[in-house]
């Protein structure tokens, strides 16, 4: 890739290797996909022209110019390609095959092999991409520049007709051939000096159906195409004789072989014997008389390469017309559009009509191009008042070229339309184009200039048996309303121009430079004078300095404000107005960047390198909000478990671990709850809900900080490892993500990754459970150990626990299994003499503050505490059976495990023939039971 393409602001420099490569492949597509990048490629180009529309432009242009052979063609159907690949989706018809289908039609029927190019385009088209709010909806392909249908009739030796008639010979199949009267052993005039490779043209004609069928063509359209072809070829086959009159002196032009002007009726649908006179004579109706008039040899060969020049140019218009109404789109919001065309062609010799204007064509898009990079530029430079360095550089131009060659009266162009009408031939001339000096032949100039054909011929087709033939050319047939119409290639070609050129003025545009790297096609080969003498002709050292001195990047004040307001602070932008503005971003930039910009009356203009980085800037402001944004979005969700586990006491870190989602959102959560209140609250004070200022923000999150940092430092105390390694175990395990987990164990399924990766979780969840036990105080009531030698009566203990002792396992896990010592009495009261131990498996629930005294409850008789907190059940002996709980339920669920696990805790409190055992299973399962759904 590097060395085949630069840039040159918004104009891309590319070199043609004359060798496919895959820096135009699917993979590439995707790593410049919506990427804002400085590097030169094609699909760069194309991703700043869908930015432009995303960021309202209505429209933009993407133009290519270069000489034939260039890779034009190429890079348009790439940049085609990469904008349909970043828009597709399932609901729209364009995508990537679109593209190449359509690249395959252009290629077979706007297409034929020259002496410079394989592949050489015939004509120019400019392809409309519509978007509604950033979605790729809708095609259309226009011509903007006329198809060359002079090389249907005649070419130099060695170069083909259009590709299609070439495809058409060598793939049909057996039946078909019989049908359409097409031998592949019959010689076709239309087909002569050229080349033929039948493998390679069949494997295209297969291409080339498959194309049609892509675009929206139908079996019976796809038949009539390939109907209308074999009826051109066949029409070219014509030829004609003279044929004696009784008259003396007096000769009548026949046709030679009616055979092939049967098949051309049959074909067609059209009536013979109204059909074979139209190419030998003219009938003129008065009112009196009839007066028939035989044409001479070389008219009636006019007559019939016209006849074939208007059967395949309605055809290939047609064509184009269904493509654009198959992909339409009604009301686009912006449009992307890309335009190619014939590119320059210069040979030593024999330069005829048809170089002529082609090379006509791209001195109007070259004056253009030229215009739009040094005119317009210095003319916007002195209305803003900019002072820059290019006062005394020469800008070129070929506007002298294109007066010699379009200006009324003695321009080469309406000097060819004059001598049409009035034919007198003089030898050669040259004309020095932006391109170098090319000379040119004048021989058969005023039969490649002018074509004619009979209204009577547009009223036979017209009137076909051929649904799609009369369909075809009826509109062309009712707006022709001489008897003789005469087509100029030179006046058709100079209107085009004109129409394109307002087409392109009235969108930004980026420019596509193509070069050739030699003259005969070979692959990896650079020729210096051939490179050379192109960036002359398209004045890129010109283009290069302008640049350099100049601020190629402009834009409108309230935009730029708009666009880049987001650099800075709210607190700033919102009390400036808009200069005000400008100049802080402008100047927040740093001294480096100080000569990168001025600013104008209405506009401000940039460096591309500063214009680049405030790019980048704005993409990680932006990318920052977005995260941002769906953070907010996707905790909101989940803001009312996180709360309810708040307020029911679960440590912060509990519930990261129980609801699985990353700690910042649960932080987040609990401290917009701790700085605003609950709701209730709220509607109490009268507070609105967004109250947030940078001092309580900052007060919550130095108080998260400060109960953390002590959590973390208890844990690592109990645990007797450093500080830093629990934050490493926390961090290890609780930051893990499934797309991690799956890259690290190398699984191929993401539902095994997911749950190897919840089971993960399980595990660090019970040993930081185990963990947090650790760190205070067990808000517990025990049993009173029963000592059978002492006798001693139970009782419930007055004070906590007395000293326990951990066993801690490596890896930083903790046993579930711990041995303490429980005191009989009082520490004051213990005896001095040896402790007695016995060990006990226990399961803790519930944890409370280290620091935490006993409360002093007042007593309550029971039924006063029922009637308060009850809500209306009465507490005393059921006799009925258990049917209902004591407070409502959400779902059929909860309610019937309430009723189970009431008729448990009866069991527990009233059941006096279980054994001590199986009343701490119970104990434990009925605990456990309320943790796992805290809505019983």
């Amino acid at each position: 890739m590097d060395g085949l393409q630069t840039k040159l602001g918004n104009i891309l420099v590319s070199l043609n290797p004359n060798e496919k490569l895959p820096i135009y492949d699917d993979k590439v597509i995707d790593l410049y996909k919506h990427e804002i990048t400085n590097e030169a490629h094609i699909f760069t180009t194309a991703e700043q022209a869908y930015l432009a529309i995303r960021e309202g432009a209505p429209s933009h242009n993407i133009v290519f110019s270069g000489e034939s052979g260039s890779g034009k063609s190429h890079n348009a159907a790439a940049a085609l390609r990469y904008l349909a690949a970043i828009s597709a989706s399932s609901r729209n018809k364009i995508c990537p095959a679109v593209i190449d289908a359509l690249q395959v039609v252009v290629s077979s029927f706007a297409s034929a092999k020259t002496m410079k190019n394989d592949q050489s385009t015939r004509f120019g088209y400019m392809v409309d991409l519509m978007y509604k709010s950033s979605s790729l909806e809708g095609l259309s392909i226009k011509e903007t520049l006329p198809l060359d249908l002079s090389r249907l009739s005649s070419r130099p030796v060695g170069e083909r007709n259009f590709n299609v008639f070439h495809q058409l010979v060598a793939g049909l199949s057996e039946s078909e051939q019989n049908r359409l009267g097409i031998n592949p052993d019959h010689k076709f005039f239309y087909l002569a000096k050229g080349s033929t490779d039948t493998d390679r043209d069949r494997v295209a004609f297969g291409k080339l159906l498959s194309a049609l069928e892509t675009l929206g063509f139908t079996e019976e359209q796809r038949q009539f195409i390939l109907t209308l072809l074999a009826g051109v070829l066949h029409t070219g086959n014509l030829y004609f004789g003279k044929k004696k009159t009784t008259q003396p002196g007096v000769e009548h032009v026949v046709i030679a072989n009616e055979n092939e002007a049967k098949w051309i009726a049959t074909l067609l649908g059209l009536d013979t014997k109204k059909f074979v006179p139209l190419f030998t004579e003219k009938k003129t109706v008065s009112e009196k008389t009839t007066t028939t008039r035989s044409f001479t040899l070389d008219k009636a060969l006019d007559i019939r390469d016209s006849f074939a020049s208007v059967l395949y140019e309605e055809l290939f218009n047609w064509m184009l017309a269904r493509i654009s109404f198959f992909f339409k789109c009604n009301d686009p919001t912006a449009t992307i559009s890309v335009l190619d065309y014939y590119g320059v062609e210069r040979y030593n010799q024999n330069n005829g009509i048809e170089q002529l204007l082609v090379n006509t064509a791209n001195e109007v898009v070259e004056n253009f191009i030229l215009a739009e990079i040094f005119q317009k530029e210095t003319e916007t430079y002195t209305a803003e008042h900019i002072k820059c360095a290019i006062e005394d550089q020469k800008i070129p131009n070929n506007v002298k070229t294109l007066d010699v060659l379009t200006k009324r009266p003695y321009g080469v162009l309406p000097l060819l339309d004059d001598e049409c009408k009035f034919p007198k031939e003089k030898p050669e001339f040259s004309i020095q184009h932006f391109h170098g000096t090319t000379w040119y032949s004048v021989h058969n100039f005023l039969a490649g200039n002018r074509r004619s054909i009979n209204r009577s011929f547009l009223e036979l087709l017209s009137e076909s048996s051929n649904v799609f033939v009369s369909t075809v050319f009826r509109a062309m047939f009712i707006s022709r309303c001489k008897d003789e119409y005469t087509q100029l290639a030179a006046t058709n070609l100079l209107k085009s121009c004109a129409t394109l050129v307002d087409k392109l003025k009235s969108s930004p545009c980026q420019f596509v430079r193509c070069i050739r790297s030699n003259s005969d096609k070979t692959k990896w080969k650079w020729d210096e004078p051939t490179i050379a003498r192109q960036l002359r002709a398209y004045a890129l050292t010109e283009t290069l300095e302008f640049r350099t001195k100049g601020y190629p990047v402009k834009m409108p004040i309230a935009t730029f404000v708009a666009k880049y307001r987001c650099l800075l602070s709210y607190m700033i932008t919102s009390c400036q107005k808009e200069r005000e503005i400008l100049t802080d971003i402008l100047d927040g930039q740093g001294s480096l960047f100080q000569d990168e910009f001025q600013i104008g009356t209405s506009h401000v203009f940039l460096r591309e390198r500063l214009a680049e980085r405030l790019k980048r800037q704005r993409k990680g402001v932006i990318g920052k909000s977005a995260l941002i944004l769906q953070k907010t979005v996707r905790s909101n969700p989940l803001r009312p478990a996180i709360l309810k586990l708040f307020r029911a006491g679960i440590p912060r870190h509990d519930i990261v671990l129980r609801l699985a989602i990353p700690k910042r959102t649960v932080y987040d959560a609990i401290a917009r709850y701790l700085e605003l209140g609950s709701e209730e609250d709220r509607k109490g004070r009268g507070r609105p809900a967004t109250v947030s200022t940078p001092r309580n923000r900052e007060r919550i999150r130095k108080r998260i900080g400060r109960n953390r940092k002590q959590s973390m430092r208890a844990m690592a105390k109990n645990l007797h490892i450093s500080n830093t390694s629990v934050r490493r175990l926390i961090k290890s395990q609780l930051t893990l993500r499934p797309y991690k987990y799956l890259k690290l164990h190398g699984l191929n399924d993401r539902w095994m990754a997911r749950r190897d990766l919840q089971r993960k979780k399980s595990d660090v969840i019970r040993t930081l459970e185990n963990c947090t036990k650790n760190t205070g105080t067990l808000r517990t009531y025990h049993r009173t150990m029963k000592d059978d030698e002492l006798g001693r009566k139970k009782e419930v203990t007055k004070s906590l626990l007395g000293p326990t002792r951990y066993l801690a396992e490596d890896n930083y896990g903790v046993r579930t299994e711990e041995e303490f010592e429980v005191s009989c009495v009082s520490k004051a009261e213990q005896p001095q003499c040896a402790v007695h131990f016995q060990t006990k498996k226990v399961n803790y629930y519930l944890t409370i503050p280290a620091d935490m005294q006993r409360p002093t409850i007042e007593a309550v008789p029971i039924e006063q505490f029922a009637k308060k907190h009850f809500k209306g059940h009465l507490l005393e002996v059921r006799r009925e059976p258990i049917q209902t709980p004591f407070l409502p339920k959400e779902t059929e669920m909860e309610f019937v495990l309430s009723v189970e696990m009431f008729k448990l805790v009866l069991k527990y409190t009233n059941d006096a023939s279980m054994s001590e055992g199986d009343l701490h299973a119970l104990a434990r399962k009925i605990v456990q039971a309320r943790f796992n759904n805290n809505k019983l």
